[in-house]
């Protein structure tokens, strides 16, 4: 949760923002270029892939 990255990318993203709202024990881990946040106690196998946002870098190109 130290990435930088994320701070400024959670502008962007309204996914992210209510995921951090909802997420009571939030931990990010880096997926490429991406940043993917979990709630650490849906961590098990068969719950993870539930209760994940992946977070990619704001379309700048869109922004005049």
């Amino acid at each position: 949760m130290d990435d930088l990255r994320l701070r400024a990318w959670l502008k962007s993203d309204p996914r992210a923002r209510a995921f951090l709202f909802w997420a009571r024990m939030p931990v990010a881990t880096r997926d490429g270029d991406a940043i993917v946040l979990h709630d650490q106690r849906y961590m098990q196998p068969l719950a993870r892939d539930n209760f994940t946002v992946r977070v990619t870098a704001p379309d700048t190109a869109s922004y005049p």
